[in-house]
């Protein structure tokens, strides 16, 4: 048996008040949803919906199209995504940058992941009618060392501003939010709360929303 710590990323997300038959996970249109998630966007470093589906008495678990990402949802409302951070999304061009031996956490996908999984979960909710506050998490398990660079890798300048992280995981404060909340702002709160804990204040955080394509087009 492998002793092996695994980075690994996850994010989740329940209804404060759940209900055991909340969604109905063998609805055709669910399915849907969780294979081809909303507002897609071409070449995503978030989650990019399931290639294999298989029932579970509490509802359904999920294998991602890419990056290893599984997907557990249940009927009581109840969403969790995983995904391991060795991978090719969250260490995208680190060689460019001069990281070939090294982890870091590509901006995009930092971004991408909690944006396109609350997009997701709240298509889910709203078929469902899911009334009532949403209880939304995020978890980096076992990155010490990793890098993060400020701004946008766009931007001439990025890579003069990096942080390794010095603790071992980052556990996201709960935000609770109502039924029609806004995918990117959740996001952007939990976005915020990894850069400050690498240590970057808040104007180091790079603005997103229009510069990646996050609204419908």
């Amino acid at each position: 048996m492998s002793n092996e710590i695994i980075p690994a990323y996850r994010i989740y997300c329940i209804p404060v008040i759940p209900s055991r038959d909340l969604i109905n996970t063998l609805d055709i249109k669910v399915q849907q949803i969780v294979k081809r998630p909303p507002r897609l966007r071409p070449n995503s470093f978030g989650y990019r919906g399931l290639s294999e589906i298989r029932p579970t008495p509490e509802g359904i678990k999920g294998v991602g199209v890419t990056a290893d990402q599984e997907l557990v949802l249940l009927k009581n409302g109840y969403i969790e995504l995983n995904c391991p951070l060795r991978n090719r999304l969250f260490q995208w061009k680190k060689e460019d940058y001069g990281y070939t031996n090294m982890d870091w956490l590509y901006p995009y996908a930092v971004a991408e992941m909690p944006a396109s999984f609350l997009r997701m979960a709240k298509a889910l909710y709203e078929l469902a009618k899911v009334r009532g506050k949403i209880q939304i998490g995020q978890e980096y398990r076992n990155i010490k060392g990793f890098i993060l660079v400020s701004g946008h890798p766009s931007n001439p300048f990025f890579k003069f501003n990096e942080n390794d992280f010095k603790d071992d995981h980052i556990v996201c404060k709960p935000n609770v939010v109502d039924e029609l909340f806004d995918e990117n702002e959740a996001a952007r709160t939990l976005i915020e709360e990894v850069y400050r804990h690498f240590g970057f204040d808040r104007e180091n955080v790079p603005e997103i929303t229009e510069a990646w394509s996050w609204k419908e087009h």
